[in-house]
């Protein structure tokens, strides 16, 4: 699990709903989104808390899908990501390393 926090980000498009996301999932029954989703929460929610995040949620958290890792093609993945009250700052957890975000990257876990 790769973490990065993030000056706050104000819109989020593209990416929907926790809510939304596990519905979709779990009326398909395809995969196994629904608890990938919830492991990868718990881990970045945990490690969160050790830099700085205090257990609240502004806005989210929201879910993006991710192509395959390695683009062969097959069932892709998705990120996480969400903004806390307090300072606003934004935490997004994906699976594996999002390059365009390495100088925000606070814990890497592969």
């Amino acid at each position: 699990m790769y973490l990065y926090v993030t000056d706050p980000i104000d819109s989020w498009p593209g990416w929907q709903s926790a809510e939304d996301f596990k519905v979709t999932w779990q009326d398909l029954r395809k995969e196994n989104f629904v608890q990938d989703y919830d492991s990868l929460l718990g881990q970045a929610t945990a490690e969160a808390r050790h830099h700085g995040w205090q257990g609240d949620f502004r806005n989210g958290p929201y879910v993006a899908g991710l192509p395959p890792r390695d683009g062969q093609g097959g069932v892709g993945a998705f990120m996480i990501g969400w903004r806390e009250t307090a300072n606003g700052r934004c935490f997004v957890a994906s699976p594996f390393a999002l390059p365009w975000l390495e100088s925000c990257q606070v814990h890497a876990e592969a």
